[in-house]
């Protein structure tokens, strides 16, 4: 009897033994996809049961990634869902001898830099999508080098659906720009040179200062040749106004007109280097009248707040560049305006400057953070 139990014991042993080698070896159970904690991409992981042996990436293309997971008797459940994404095109799974290869077709225009690491909880790896410009994902391309079972596979997979369906879960996710971060905050200062347009008169220019704090948007669109688009606007202390050649009309030598002005421009940008982008901006600026003042030749002031209007809108097109050092961008535009609206009201002691427009040219500079 003794020795049955020791038998039977013997045999329980070796049976749990087995069972933990079993539950030992890892799956692939799905692969999910979230936003990375610094807004600056993705991080797509692979939830497996057990930590794989080893694991790999390799990039061919820009738009493709090839992945292998290996490990002694992995396996995969038999269906893979993966978190909708408008990044990702698609995701193929071969099946290899002890192991996985993935093969992760990104969409067009979508720039990632790539990195792969074992996750904290010690049984995920995560793959790394940061944002890049496209110049930066090239750096990674090692065209021709391929894991060996790609060449055989990728046309089959090109035909066949795919051997393990991937279902795209309805995951909303917060749609990240392609290049850089979403916001870029900085200030900008610079100097102005301002005069009025308006038919029969002839004005000499008012030079002074423009500032404020700015902010640069990046948006998800690249538009053909890999130009990036953003939308470029803030809050400005902007000084305009005229010099007056013939004091005897308007009994005034000097027109100040100061104003806070928030911009809304479209940006058109061009990564010539790295750290290198030319840029053309163009859009609309509203400004709203602080202070407008009739300077005579004697020094003497008038307010001319009951005269003016206390809104202008005016167009506003120039070119500049952004030179990125790390995380800081420092920027540089010359860029002009020209106001759609007369500056002055319609009233009869003022009947002779209702045509009045401004007219405007800024060189200024700053940073970004």
């Amino acid at each position: 009897m003794r020795r049955v139990f020791i038998a039977a014991f013997t045999v329980s042993i070796y049976f749990i033994s087995g069972l933990s080698v079993i539950e030992a070896q890892p799956m692939l159970e799905r692969i999910s996809i979230v936003e990375r904690a610094d807004s600056r991409g993705y991080v797509l992981r692979y939830h497996l049961t057990e930590m794989v042996q080893s694991f790999n990436i390799v990039r061919p293309d820009q738009n493709v990634i090839l992945m292998e997971l290996m490990s002694p008797g992995f396996t995969v459940s038999g269906i893979v869902p993966i978190t909708q994404s408008g990044q990702i095109r698609d995701i193929d799974l071969v099946e290899l001898e002890d192991g996985v290869g993935v093969i992760i077709y990104l969409n067009e225009g979508v720039y990632f830099q790539t990195d792969v690491y074992p996750d904290i909880n010690g049984r995920d790896v995560l793959l790394s999508l940061e944002t890049a410009t496209r110049n930066e994902v090239l750096q990674q391309i090692s065209e021709g080098e391929y894991f060996d079972w790609f060449e055989s596979e990728v046309e089959e997979l090109e035909t066949r659906p795919s051997e393990f369906p991937v279902i795209r879960e309805e995951t909303p996710l917060v749609r990240r720009p392609i290049s850089g971060v979403g916001l870029k905050l900085g200030v900008l200062a610079g100097v102005s040179s301002s005069n009025v347009f308006a038919s029969d008169f002839s004005s000499g220019s008012r030079n002074g200062t423009t500032f404020g704090l700015s902010a640069d948007i990046s948006t998800p669109f690249i538009l053909p040749y890999d130009i990036y688009t953003s939308i470029e606007t803030g809050f400005f202390f902007t000084q305009k106004g005229f010099e007056n050649p013939d004091p005897q009309f308007l009994a005034g030598t000097v027109f100040e007109f100061d104003y806070i002005e928030i911009p809304v421009l479209a940006k058109f940008s061009y990564d010539v280097l790295d750290f290198v982008s030319p840029y053309v901006i163009i859009g609309p600026s509203i400004g709203f009248m602080v202070n407008a003042e009739r300077v005579r030749s004697d020094d003497a002031r008038r307010d001319l707040d009951d005269f003016t209007k206390a809104a202008d809108i005016s167009a506003v097109a120039g070119i500049g560049v952004d030179v990125k050092l790390f995380d800081t961008i420092f920027s540089a535009q010359i860029k002009s305006s020209l106001g759609a609206s007369n500056v002055f009201k319609e009233e009869p002691e003022v009947r002779d400057m209702v045509r009045f427009r401004h007219r405007s040219l800024f060189l200024v500079a700053g940073i970004r953070f």
